[in-house]
């Protein structure tokens, strides 16, 4: 009998041994799981807003159906039928930084600072009433630091490690053409500024405030390109459909600074580390080439815009196939689209350069 309980006593030792082994392995691998990253911030405009218009007086608002037809939680504030890129690409889910109350507020996973028709310039996007500019977001994300990330480690050295492994999103400049440049009746820049004298002008304001961003704490930065602003529902050109080149020019003139401007940031700044999101390559690449993505539509936004196409009307049914469409309204890409974006910004080699997120957090 004793033999027996003894061999039952080696047998579940021996299991339980071969349990914790197994167990101590799998949380090595989830340690070094490059998902594992502290937490994500996201600053820009409606590409990743996932809210907070909600909470200011706007005329830019998109809390109803049927916007988040296919996200969890329904009509959130995303300018889409989904998620956007920072809801898909594996890192933490930030919250909207309007919804939060910062004296309470304990997450260090992130927050989400993103103001649909916000831009570099503070005025971009004024016509709406409330906006968030990029500015007025990097001032929240200080609060956010002092009223919230501080209390929550022993020291400065410990926040800055944090903050150091953290990924900062940043999308903007889409606003500083579609609600400034390219409204002549309602601003005065393109009359100043030429096309090219424009794009160095939202890059001589674009640098210092990365630049503010990275005195708060930010090392890692993911900064996107501005898509084919020519190519979205809203501004093709009439009855042909065909992208308007000239409004594409508009952001390649952008994009093709943006490198530049970034290279001169990391050699000035020690510790940072960029990467861009080819969002105007990988957005084109879905309109040239539609049935390598799954897509049969690329010109007309899936849901009822109206005449004009802009955003979404309240309450009509969107199309039946959203996974088939590129544009989800006027303005904004598909759930899908952002889908394809992520993933391989994620951990791929083509749609961000000079490394994908997953190598940015491993760095």
């Amino acid at each position: 009998m004793f033999k027996d309980i003894k061999m039952v006593y080696t047998t579940y030792f021996m299991f339980f041994a071969f349990v914790s082994l197994h167990l101590h392995y799998l949380s090595v691998v989830v340690c070094q799981n490059p998902s594992s990253v502290p937490a994500v911030y996201v600053f820009g405009d409606s590409l990743v807003d996932c809210g907070n218009n909600n909470y200011l007086v706007t005329l830019n608002m998109v809390n109803y159906y049927p916007y988040g037809a296919d996200f969890p939680g329904g009509a959130t504030g995303r300018y889409t039928n989904g998620r956007t890129v920072p809801d898909i690409v594996g890192l933490p889910f930030p919250p909207a930084i309007k919804s939060l109350d910062l004296q309470s507020f304990r997450s260090l996973t992130g927050v989400n600072y993103a103001s649909g028709g916000g831009g570099i310039l503070e005025v971009s996007g004024r016509h709406f009433l409330q906006v968030i500019s990029f500015s007025q977001q990097i001032k929240l994300f200080q609060d956010t630091i002092e009223q919230t990330l501080q209390q929550q480690f022993e020291g400065p050295e410990e926040l800055q490690r944090y903050l150091s492994q953290s990924i900062f999103v940043v999308t903007i400049g889409n606003n500083d053409y579609i609600n400034n440049y390219l409204l002549p009746n309602l601003y005065d820049t393109s009359k100043i500024f030429t096309p090219q004298t424009y794009a160095s002008y939202l890059m001589k304001t674009l640098s210092p405030l990365l630049e503010r961003l990275y005195n708060l704490g930010a090392r890692k930065i993911a900064v996107s390109q501005i898509g084919p602003l020519g190519c979205i529902p809203r501004r093709r050109l009439k009855p042909s459909y065909q992208c308007a080149e000239d409004v594409n020019q508009l952001a390649s003139y952008f994009n093709n600074l943006l490198p530049e401007t970034l290279e001169r940031l990391t050699y000035d700044l020690p510790g940072l580390m960029f990467t861009v999101v080819k969002t105007y390559d990988a957005i084109q690449d879905m309109i040239e080439y539609p049935s390598k993505y799954g897509f049969v539509d690329v010109e007309h936004p899936c849901c009822l815009a109206g005449e004009k196409q802009m955003l979404c009307t309240r309450n009509l049914l969107p199309c039946p196939n959203p996974d088939q469409h590129l544009w989800w309204d006027g303005y904004h890409p598909t759930q899908m689209a952002y889908s394809i974006i992520a993933r391989d910004c994620y951990n791929g080699t083509t749609t961000c350069s000079p490394t994908n997120i997953v190598d940015l957090i491993r760095a």
